[in-house]
């Protein structure tokens, strides 16, 4: 992880990208007491996936390894995709009123339009309860096992 590295800045600032969508979706997220459309869930319904993806995208891209990135991207694609379609029926069964209308306007998992961001729903709180510190965590020592790695290369 070299900063004079173009590559290394893209992929570190992706991993950033998507650690802070995860955090905002998380914070926001009341899981099944509300059907989350505000914050992230106003730009695309799966925010917590679309984070994951873009730090999934900056972790492949930091190892300079593209059949690695295309090994691990294709099954994960395969698992969201399932994931998805599951959790859709699932919010679908516990808000029937609101749900139709919210997947017509939001598109499901890349953000096709600018949202404004607005934290106003977030909870650090809430955060806690989703245990999304776990990606941070986890992200932090995926950073330093990465840099171990090339330092002993």
């Amino acid at each position: 992880m070299n900063a004079a590295d173009p590559l290394a800045v893209v992929s570190v600032f992706l991993i950033a990208a998507g650690l802070v969508v995860r955090t905002w979706a998380a914070g926001t997220l009341r899981k099944q007491r509300q059907l989350a459309t505000t914050g992230p869930y106003a730009w695309v319904r799966h925010p917590l996936y679309f984070g994951s993806f873009l730090m999934m995208v900056g972790f492949g891209t930091l190892v300079h390894d593209p059949i690695t990135l295309w090994v691990v991207a294709g099954p994960v694609a395969w698992i969201y995709w399932h994931a998805i379609q599951s959790e859709e029926r699932k919010i679908a069964n516990l808000f029937p009123a609101e749900w139709p209308l919210y997947a017509s306007r939001v598109p499901c998992l890349l953000p096709l339009r600018v949202v404004r961001p607005q934290l106003g729903d977030w909870s650090l709180a809430q955060w806690l309860r989703n245990s999304e510190y776990q990606a941070a965590l986890g992200s932090a020592m995926a950073l330093a096992g990465i840099k171990v790695w090339q330092l002993m290369a």
